[in-house]
Protein backbone atom coordinates (compact mmCIF):
# COMPACT_ATOMS: atom_id res chain seq x y z
CA UNK A 1 0.00 0.00 0.00
CA UNK A 2 1.50 3.60 -0.90
CA UNK A 3 1.00 6.63 0.93
CA UNK A 4 -1.69 8.12 -0.95
CA UNK A 5 -3.73 5.29 -0.02
CA UNK A 6 -2.33 4.46 3.26
CA UNK A 7 -3.45 8.56 3.79
CA UNK A 8 -7.32 7.49 3.11
CA UNK A 9 -7.53 4.49 4.61
CA UNK A 10 -5.99 6.08 8.01
CA UNK A 11 -9.34 8.62 8.69
CA UNK A 12 -11.28 5.80 7.54
CA UNK A 13 -10.01 3.34 10.60
CA UNK A 14 -9.54 5.88 13.53
CA UNK A 15 -13.39 6.92 12.39
CA UNK A 16 -14.44 3.26 12.96
CA UNK A 17 -12.70 3.02 16.62
CA UNK A 18 -14.05 6.41 17.62
CA UNK A 19 -17.61 5.21 16.68
CA UNK A 20 -17.19 2.43 18.48
CA UNK A 21 -15.89 4.22 21.53
CA UNK A 22 -18.66 6.34 21.35
CA UNK A 23 -21.28 3.35 21.07
CA UNK A 24 -19.28 2.15 24.34
CA UNK A 25 -19.63 5.22 25.92
CA UNK A 26 -23.37 5.79 25.21
CA UNK A 27 -24.26 2.27 25.88
CA UNK A 28 -23.18 3.24 29.83
CA UNK A 29 -24.96 6.42 29.53
CA UNK A 30 -27.99 4.32 28.94
CA UNK A 31 -28.00 1.68 31.08
CA UNK A 32 -27.52 3.90 33.99
CA UNK A 33 -30.61 6.21 32.54
CA UNK A 34 -32.66 2.56 32.60
CA UNK A 35 -30.91 1.84 36.01
CA UNK A 36 -32.64 4.74 37.32
CA UNK A 37 -35.64 4.63 35.29
CA UNK A 38 -35.46 7.53 33.04
CA UNK A 39 -36.61 6.17 30.07
CA UNK A 40 -36.60 9.13 28.13
CA UNK A 41 -33.00 9.94 28.35
CA UNK A 42 -32.37 6.03 28.13
CA UNK A 43 -34.19 5.97 24.77
CA UNK A 44 -32.13 9.56 23.78
CA UNK A 45 -28.86 6.86 24.30
CA UNK A 46 -30.23 3.97 22.48
CA UNK A 47 -31.07 6.17 19.22
CA UNK A 48 -27.87 7.72 19.15
CA UNK A 49 -26.12 4.11 19.43
CA UNK A 50 -28.38 2.39 16.76
CA UNK A 51 -28.07 4.91 14.51
CA UNK A 52 -24.17 4.70 14.60
CA UNK A 53 -24.38 0.66 14.86
CA UNK A 54 -27.18 -1.06 13.65
CA UNK A 55 -26.63 -4.65 15.15
CA UNK A 56 -26.07 -3.48 18.58
CA UNK A 57 -27.14 -5.96 21.01
CA UNK A 58 -26.92 -4.14 24.07
CA UNK A 59 -28.67 -1.84 22.69
CA UNK A 60 -31.38 -3.53 20.75
CA UNK A 61 -31.80 -5.53 23.99
CA UNK A 62 -31.82 -2.42 26.26
CA UNK A 63 -35.01 -0.86 24.25
CA UNK A 64 -36.95 -3.34 24.30
CA UNK A 65 -36.92 -3.66 28.43
CA UNK A 66 -37.16 0.28 28.33
CA UNK A 67 -40.75 -0.92 26.00
CA UNK A 68 -41.89 -3.30 27.85
CA UNK A 69 -41.12 -1.57 30.66
CA UNK A 70 -43.67 1.27 29.43
CA UNK A 71 -46.05 -1.70 27.99
CA UNK A 72 -45.86 -1.58 24.91
CA UNK A 73 -45.93 -4.45 23.71
CA UNK A 74 -47.70 -5.31 20.83
CA UNK A 75 -46.27 -2.09 19.05
CA UNK A 76 -42.81 -3.81 19.80
CA UNK A 77 -43.97 -7.18 18.77
CA UNK A 78 -44.80 -5.88 15.42
CA UNK A 79 -41.53 -4.00 14.90
CA UNK A 80 -39.55 -7.26 15.24
CA UNK A 81 -41.90 -9.33 13.65
CA UNK A 82 -40.85 -6.94 10.56
CA UNK A 83 -37.29 -6.91 11.16
CA UNK A 84 -37.37 -10.65 11.04
CA UNK A 85 -39.60 -10.82 7.46
CA UNK A 86 -36.71 -8.64 6.20
CA UNK A 87 -33.89 -10.73 7.63
CA UNK A 88 -35.30 -14.49 7.84
CA UNK A 89 -31.53 -15.77 8.20
CA UNK A 90 -30.18 -13.44 10.15
CA UNK A 91 -29.47 -14.45 13.71
CA UNK A 92 -29.62 -11.38 15.44
CA UNK A 93 -33.39 -10.93 14.35
CA UNK A 94 -34.44 -13.93 14.74
CA UNK A 95 -33.17 -13.82 18.95
CA UNK A 96 -34.86 -10.59 19.04
CA UNK A 97 -38.18 -11.77 17.89
CA UNK A 98 -37.57 -15.02 19.81
CA UNK A 99 -36.80 -13.21 22.66
CA UNK A 100 -39.92 -10.86 22.78
CA UNK A 101 -42.21 -13.97 21.74
CA UNK A 102 -41.06 -15.52 24.73
CA UNK A 103 -42.49 -12.51 26.84
CA UNK A 104 -46.13 -14.27 26.16
CA UNK A 105 -46.66 -17.59 28.11
CA UNK A 106 -48.88 -18.16 24.86
CA UNK A 107 -46.07 -17.75 22.50
CA UNK A 108 -43.90 -20.51 23.92
CA UNK A 109 -43.46 -22.78 21.06
CA UNK A 110 -43.04 -20.15 18.47
CA UNK A 111 -40.27 -18.17 20.27
CA UNK A 112 -38.78 -21.52 20.80
CA UNK A 113 -38.42 -21.93 16.81
CA UNK A 114 -37.24 -18.72 16.45
CA UNK A 115 -34.79 -19.12 19.25
CA UNK A 116 -33.06 -22.45 17.67
CA UNK A 117 -33.21 -20.87 14.38
CA UNK A 118 -30.66 -17.97 15.82
CA UNK A 119 -28.79 -20.85 17.73
CA UNK A 120 -28.61 -22.59 14.43
CA UNK A 121 -27.16 -19.68 12.47
CA UNK A 122 -25.00 -18.47 15.17
CA UNK A 123 -24.37 -20.96 17.89
CA UNK A 124 -21.34 -19.00 19.58
CA UNK A 125 -24.00 -16.11 20.21
CA UNK A 126 -24.77 -16.49 23.96
CA UNK A 127 -27.75 -14.47 23.81
CA UNK A 128 -30.15 -17.05 22.04
CA UNK A 129 -29.92 -19.67 24.69
CA UNK A 130 -31.14 -17.68 27.96
CA UNK A 131 -34.83 -16.88 26.58
CA UNK A 132 -34.78 -20.67 25.12
CA UNK A 133 -33.77 -21.85 28.79
CA UNK A 134 -36.47 -19.56 30.31
CA UNK A 135 -39.23 -21.59 28.06
CA UNK A 136 -38.25 -25.15 29.08
CA UNK A 137 -38.17 -23.69 32.68
CA UNK A 138 -41.89 -22.66 32.39
CA UNK A 139 -42.43 -26.19 30.96
CA UNK A 140 -41.56 -27.86 34.62
CA UNK A 141 -38.35 -28.94 32.89
CA UNK A 142 -35.56 -27.68 35.01
CA UNK A 143 -32.91 -30.13 33.78
CA UNK A 144 -33.15 -29.76 30.18
CA UNK A 145 -33.03 -25.35 31.32
CA UNK A 146 -29.71 -26.49 32.88
CA UNK A 147 -28.62 -28.44 29.79
CA UNK A 148 -29.19 -25.58 27.64
CA UNK A 149 -27.41 -22.76 29.96
CA UNK A 150 -24.49 -25.25 30.13
CA UNK A 151 -24.22 -25.72 26.45
CA UNK A 152 -24.35 -22.18 26.03
CA UNK A 153 -21.31 -21.79 28.42
CA UNK A 154 -19.27 -24.86 26.20
CA UNK A 155 -20.00 -23.17 23.24
CA UNK A 156 -19.42 -19.43 24.07
CA UNK A 157 -17.30 -19.49 27.28
CA UNK A 158 -17.88 -17.46 30.62
CA UNK A 159 -21.10 -16.24 29.92
CA UNK A 160 -22.16 -15.01 33.30
CA UNK A 161 -26.41 -14.22 32.71
CA UNK A 162 -26.05 -18.30 31.52
CA UNK A 163 -24.33 -19.18 35.21
CA UNK A 164 -26.11 -16.66 37.35
CA UNK A 165 -29.43 -18.48 35.56
CA UNK A 166 -27.89 -22.12 36.12
CA UNK A 167 -27.50 -21.10 40.40
CA UNK A 168 -30.89 -20.37 40.31
CA UNK A 169 -31.68 -23.68 38.73
CA UNK A 170 -29.34 -25.26 41.26
CA UNK A 171 -30.77 -23.52 44.55
CA UNK A 172 -34.19 -24.74 43.85
CA UNK A 173 -32.90 -28.33 42.97
CA UNK A 174 -30.05 -28.98 45.65
CA UNK A 175 -30.68 -26.15 48.25
CA UNK A 176 -28.77 -22.58 48.98
CA UNK A 177 -25.91 -25.05 49.92
CA UNK A 178 -24.86 -26.26 46.46
CA UNK A 179 -25.24 -22.50 44.96
CA UNK A 180 -23.12 -21.04 47.40
CA UNK A 181 -20.28 -23.70 46.45
CA UNK A 182 -21.01 -23.20 42.53
CA UNK A 183 -20.43 -19.71 43.31
CA UNK A 184 -17.43 -19.52 45.80
CA UNK A 185 -15.91 -21.95 42.73
CA UNK A 186 -16.46 -19.51 40.14
CA UNK A 187 -15.50 -16.76 42.09
CA UNK A 188 -11.56 -17.72 43.24
CA UNK A 189 -11.44 -17.73 39.39
CA UNK A 190 -13.12 -14.32 38.66
CA UNK A 191 -12.75 -12.12 42.10
CA UNK A 192 -14.04 -9.00 40.59
CA UNK A 193 -17.25 -10.21 38.76
CA UNK A 194 -20.46 -7.89 40.28
CA UNK A 195 -23.54 -9.60 39.84
CA UNK A 196 -22.44 -12.93 41.26
CA UNK A 197 -20.91 -11.29 43.68
CA UNK A 198 -23.85 -9.72 45.04
CA UNK A 199 -25.80 -13.11 44.42
CA UNK A 200 -23.29 -14.24 46.55
CA UNK A 201 -23.48 -12.22 48.79
CA UNK A 202 -27.46 -12.19 49.29
CA UNK A 203 -27.07 -15.99 50.37
CA UNK A 204 -24.57 -15.35 52.79
CA UNK A 205 -27.24 -12.93 54.31
CA UNK A 206 -29.93 -15.19 53.91
CA UNK A 207 -27.73 -17.71 55.75
CA UNK A 208 -26.65 -15.25 58.53
CA UNK A 209 -23.56 -15.03 57.34
CA UNK A 210 -23.17 -11.44 57.77
CA UNK A 211 -19.29 -11.14 58.04
CA UNK A 212 -18.47 -13.59 54.80
CA UNK A 213 -21.04 -10.93 52.97
CA UNK A 214 -19.65 -8.04 54.25
CA UNK A 215 -15.57 -9.15 53.08
CA UNK A 216 -17.00 -9.83 49.76
CA UNK A 217 -18.82 -6.51 49.36
CA UNK A 218 -15.92 -4.74 50.86
CA UNK A 219 -13.74 -6.36 47.97
CA UNK A 220 -15.78 -5.42 45.19
CA UNK A 221 -16.98 -2.29 46.46
CA UNK A 222 -13.42 -0.71 45.30
CA UNK A 223 -13.49 -1.91 42.17
CA UNK A 224 -16.71 -0.48 41.27
CA UNK A 225 -16.62 3.32 42.74
CA UNK A 226 -16.71 4.86 39.43
CA UNK A 227 -19.60 2.52 38.04
CA UNK A 228 -23.06 2.68 37.61
CA UNK A 229 -24.11 -0.25 39.62
CA UNK A 230 -22.19 0.94 42.99
CA UNK A 231 -25.74 1.82 44.49
CA UNK A 232 -26.43 -1.76 44.11
CA UNK A 233 -23.25 -2.58 46.40
CA UNK A 234 -24.31 -0.19 49.02
CA UNK A 235 -27.76 -1.49 48.79
CA UNK A 236 -27.07 -5.18 49.24
CA UNK A 237 -24.67 -4.04 52.24
CA UNK A 238 -27.41 -2.55 54.13
CA UNK A 239 -30.02 -4.47 53.92
CA UNK A 240 -27.78 -7.33 54.98
CA UNK A 241 -26.01 -5.70 57.91
CA UNK A 242 -29.40 -3.33 58.41
CA UNK A 243 -26.79 -0.55 59.12
CA UNK A 244 -28.29 3.05 59.30
CA UNK A 245 -24.86 4.26 58.59
CA UNK A 246 -24.77 2.12 55.43
CA UNK A 247 -28.45 3.08 54.61
CA UNK A 248 -27.68 7.01 55.19
CA UNK A 249 -24.82 6.20 52.63
CA UNK A 250 -27.06 4.76 50.19
CA UNK A 251 -29.54 7.28 50.28
CA UNK A 252 -26.23 10.01 49.62
CA UNK A 253 -25.71 8.65 46.46
CA UNK A 254 -29.08 7.82 45.11
CA UNK A 255 -31.81 9.82 47.02
CA UNK A 256 -33.54 6.69 47.22
CA UNK A 257 -34.44 6.35 50.83
CA UNK A 258 -34.69 2.72 52.59
CA UNK A 259 -36.28 2.62 55.98
CA UNK A 260 -33.93 3.36 59.05
CA UNK A 261 -34.57 1.95 62.38
CA UNK A 262 -34.78 4.20 65.03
Amino acid sequence: MNYFNLKKVIPVFLLSIICVNWARSDILDAKKYYEFSDYDNCLIELKKILKINKTSVDAYRLYQDVMLDQDHFPDLLKEFEEKVKKNPDDYLSNYLYGRLLAQDLYSDDLAERYLKKAIEINPKFPWSYMPLALIYLRKYNIAESINILEECIRKCGNFIPSYSTIVNHYEKLYGMAKAIQILEKYLTRNPSELELSLKLADFYCKKNEIKKAEMLLKKIKNIYKNDYRYHRIIYTWAICTNSNKIKKNYLNFTGIIIQIQC
